[in-house]
């Protein structure tokens, strides 16, 4: 708990210091990645990966698809043979906290450096992926290559068949590799071609959004129940423990108000290309979080974008300035994300949940 309420004093305060935007963005992020680098024996997934990185490099060890790891993570650990296991969890670790700064660098303003920072920090999805490592660096890839090589740079239906764009498809297709869902983030250059202030879009996600909140514990449970029994796969689609009774009623407010103020600005203020494909990313994010509320793990989906939510919330605040919406937008994501900072009091101690540092742990 200690160090995890050091982690978060120590990016509010770097976050406002410097008057130069970069390098403030420069000393967050690499604070983030020596933090995530340097712990130890967390979060709770930090042993099983631990053991796949010294069963992979075992002697005479042949991938099976029967330990459940694909085979680029197989590959992964087996190149980082050589310099152990603490090396590999630090390159993954900076891998994504650079994905994060390059993204952050792009989009957000000085102002919102703090709120966007701590946000991004304070989600439960940052733990998360600190734990489902597999993840953690797809994501942090494909942020990099959503950055490097979309981002600015998509003019249209022609731009899908660019240099830069098949580069970034087959990106994807090797993150695939770490872990299977990662393939869905080819979708994002197609996320270009979706005209703004579409009524149909607004409309269409608008019905997702209520069918889900309506039906999501009986139908889309079912559907992945049928599918279970006539794929035989699927079955951790509708195991729920993880999630179950987890969902507060101001957790689920706040993912709606999210929502309805992306919609907000989708609808009615102006917007480029780049911020359109921000807001609908963060938009599908939160519809992957509503669907996660009856099926637990589906909203695992939701981890390799939730950070596209604090992005949004940088472009949304720059478009609700100078309106009577502006304060009370901002006082409600500070809530959100104060509320979410505090949740690091309930932490068992001497859990896989408590954050430890390596060097005490040699």
């Amino acid at each position: 708990m200690f160090y995890t309420i050091f982690f978060y004093i120590i990016i509010a305060i770097l976050s406002t210091q410097s008057r130069d935007r970069r390098q403030t963005l420069k000393a967050v992020f690499t604070f983030a990645a020596i933090y995530m680098s340097l712990r130890y024996n967390y979060p709770s997934d930090y042993p099983a990966y631990q053991n796949y990185f010294n069963l992979a490099n075992q002697s005479g060890y042949q991938y099976s698809e029967a330990d459940h790891m694909e085979y680029g993570w197989y590959l992964l650990n087996r190149l980082f043979s050589p310099f152990g296991y603490y090396v590999f969890v630090a390159f993954c670790s900076c891998v994504f906290a650079y994905g994060l700064y390059v993204v952050t660098e792009a989009i957000v303003p000085k102002a919102y450096i703090p709120l966007v920072a701590l946000g991004m920090f304070a989600m439960g999805s940052f733990e998360i992926l600190m734990s489902a490592q597999r993840q953690l660096i797809a994501a942090g890839v494909a942020l990099i290559a959503y950055r490097k090589l979309i981002y600015q740079r998509m003019k249209g239906f022609r731009s899908l068949f660019s240099t830069r764009t098949l580069l970034f498809f087959a990106i994807i297709i090797v993150c695939s590799y770490f872990h299977k869902a990662a393939i869905f983030l080819v979708i994002i250059p197609f996320m270009y071609l979706i005209p703004k202030k579409s009524f149909l879009v607004i409309l269409g996600l608008a019905i997702i959004a209520v069918l889900l909140q309506l039906y999501g514990n009986t139908y889309l449970v079912d559907f992945f129940e049928q599918l279970q029994e006539e794929t035989g796969e699927y079955s951790y689609m509708t195991f729920t423990g993880e999630y179950s009774g987890t969902v507060s009623f101001l957790q689920a407010s706040m993912w709606i108000f999210q929502f309805a103020c992306v919609v907000v600005v989708y609808s009615k203020y102006s917007y480029n290309d780049d911020e359109k494909v921000i807001m609908l990313i963060s938009m599908l994010s939160i519809l992957i979080i509503m669907a996660g509320f009856s099926l637990g793990q589906f909203a695992r989906l939701a981890h390799f974008i939730y950070m596209y939510t604090f992005l949004s919330i940088a472009i949304i605040s720059q478009k609700f300035r100078g309106t009577s919406f502006y304060q009370p937008y901002i006082y409600i994501n500070w809530a959100w994300v104060i509320w979410n900072m505090l949740k690091v009091f309930s932490i068992p101690r001497g859990t896989l949940y408590e954050y430890k540092l390596l060097l005490f742990n040699l």
